[in-house]
């Protein structure tokens, strides 16, 4: 992120709506005291945090639209690595700001800054699913996280506080849907069951019964339609557990507006659109493989070959909105991350070596016990 400080002839605009400055950014300011104003998770409202005031975001009058993969793909895109950062410049105290994030917070005055213009080649968010748990409740999640980890350390259970807190971030998902027809070979396996004599070393013959399995070869075709495969568009939080991280309520999503970016940091995407799409493709395989094995039947199904064609492939830009942040222990910084809409906690944390050996020793106290238990009771009988 590059910087320039403000100009002593900045001039503070008191609104309750966005205003967009010449670089493309819009002003959230408080229409009564003229101080940040924010969106509050949870409702529809952007809030003053110093007067309590309040401005309604108005519902959108267009609907979350799907764009067709190959029309875009037409036109040559350029990879995210080629697109220019955004610049803002705050229109509270007249900084500029150069920045890869589609939103921040201005470094001097800490005003709320969201872009209002896409870089050229960037595609748009075309939704936004908004916070719905507020700060203080992402935090008390991450603390019931840290005190239910069993062999974590006694100091990380007492933590109360985190390295700068818990930061609000719109985190780029892509969506993809796709008719899906596939042809398939594999092998079908019956079981029969099967009479065999076997003879013993005295010479007596017991009759008994095996399973058998027959294979014979197999090839059909499945078609299944995929909505909505959500496929994580940043490398920059937790890419393993980010993709973890649902289940996001999709049905909450609305038609993107920036007033719910107010307050709040909001990643823009560093996967391009095909390697995305790479990724969703192997979720589905593994679902139609599911499908081709419930179409093979019989009792054994074994998939070799699966040939599959994607029609109608359409995708979209989505934020989702989760709580992060990073804690020290012991000189090494652990990330976390929470939910914004159920949550769920999930991230990295040390483990107590200590409890872990106590652990151990005492199961093998119990094992002992018990073995001297059943020698005894055994000597007795």
């Amino acid at each position: 992120m590059t910087t320039t400080p403000p100009s002593s002839g900045a001039t503070e605009p008191v609104a309750s709506t966005p205003s967009a400055g010449s670089g493309g950014t819009a002003a959230y300011r408080c229409p009564s005291c003229g101080a940040p104003i924010t969106y509050a998770a949870g409702t529809t409202d952007l809030v003053c945090q110093y007067c309590g005031s309040k401005a309604h975001i108005s519902a959108p009058g267009g609907k979350i639209d799907e764009h067709s993969y190959s029309s875009w793909l037409a036109t040559s895109p350029r990879p995210v690595v080629e697109i220019e950062k955004h610049h803002f410049e705050c229109q509270s105290c007249g900084a500029t700001t150069e920045s890869d994030q589609i939103a921040d917070a201005c470094p001097f005055c800490r005003g709320a800054l969201v872009a209002t213009s896409t870089a050229d080649g960037l595609i748009p968010p075309e939704a936004v699913v908004p916070f719905k748990m507020d700060k203080s409740t992402a935090t008390t999640s991450f603390r019931t996280w840290i005190k239910s980890r069993w062999f974590a350390p006694n100091a990380l259970k007492k933590l109360t506080v985190l390295q700068g807190g818990l930061q609000g971030v719109y985190t780029p998902h892509f969506t993809y849907d796709a008719n899906t027809y596939t042809a398939y070979d594999g092998r079908r396996g019956v079981d029969r069951t099967e009479t065999y004599t076997t003879t013993d070393a005295q010479g007596n013959s017991q009759t008994q019964t095996r399973t058998v399995t027959d294979w014979y070869p197999v090839s059909g075709n499945v078609e299944r339609f995929f909505n909505d495969v959500l496929i994580p568009g940043t490398t920059k939080v937790l890419p393993d557990k980010l993709a973890k991280a649902g289940p996001w309520a999709l049905e909450s999503s609305v038609p993107y507006q920036p007033e719910y970016l107010a307050g709040y940091s909001a990643l823009r995407y560093d996967v391009d659109p095909p390697q995305a799409l790479g990724e969703a493709k192997a979720g589905m395989a593994t679902v139609i493989e599911e499908e081709c094995r419930a179409d093979i039947g019989g009792n054994h199904q074994r998939v070799t070959n699966m040939d599959t064609r994607y029609t109608d492939l359409m995708f979209k830009l989505l934020l989702l909105p989760i709580w992060i942040a990073a804690y020290s222990y012991r000189a090494r910084t652990y990330q976390v991350i929470v939910n914004a809409q159920t949550g769920e906690v999930l991230g990295d944390r040390p483990y107590s070596m200590v409890k872990i050996a106590l652990a151990i020793i005492t199961g093998l106290v119990l094992v002992a016990a018990i073995i001297t238990l059943i020698a005894i009771r055994n000597h007795h009988g």
